[in-house]
């Protein structure tokens, strides 16, 4: 698909993003912290990926690639945020626990969403990590070609990562 999108194939470039666009907002969404500015982010990347497509290595894989273009693009968006002071405080994390009520089973969803906003509340390094492991599915060593740190760094990152969702409740959703 990518040999054929550098050719000029705009049905390849669709499939490309149509197969990494959820993967891409997910990462998106652990740096950003909304769905928002996640969506931006995501949307961003792949414009960024479009004018920068010849530059890809296609002996290389996509995935890493992406996802590098989509961090930066996150980053950015909160960097801008924070120097704009239009970063704001989210408290989904408290909504979506508060949804719990004695007799009322949370749905696979709303679990799901209630995990999704947990990790959001780790330090930003550990976010990264977590968000792309979790929620983008890359491997130790993709993220540590993402973040440019070495592959251990990765591992304990996660390790300090799930050790701090515990600590703050995520071992309600294990079941998930």
């Amino acid at each position: 698909l990518i040999r054929s999108a550098l050719k000029g194939s705009q049905e390849s470039f669709r499939l490309i993003v149509l197969s990494y666009q959820q993967i891409v907002y997910a990462a998106c969404y652990g740096i950003t912290k909304n769905s928002t500015d996640a969506q931006d982010a995501a949307q961003e990347t792949f414009i960024r990926f479009h004018k920068n497509m010849q530059q890809f290595d296609t002996s290389r894989p996509l995935k890493p690639w992406l996802l590098t273009i989509a961090m930066n693009c996150s980053r950015s968006l909160v960097k801008k945020a924070v120097i704009n002071n239009k970063l704001r405080e989210s408290a989904e994390l408290e909504e979506a626990c508060a949804k719990e009520m004695p007799g009322k089973e949370l749905s696979r969803q709303e679990k799901h969403q209630a995990i999704r906003e947990m990790v959001t509340q780790l330090p930003d390094s550990l976010r990264e990590i977590c968000s792309l492991f979790y929620l983008a599915q890359c491997t130790c060593k993709e993220i540590a070609g993402i973040l440019n740190i070495s592959e251990n760094s990765v591992k304990v990152g996660l390790h300090r990562a799930r050790k701090k969702l515990l600590e703050n409740g995520i071992g309600q959703w294990r079941s998930v």
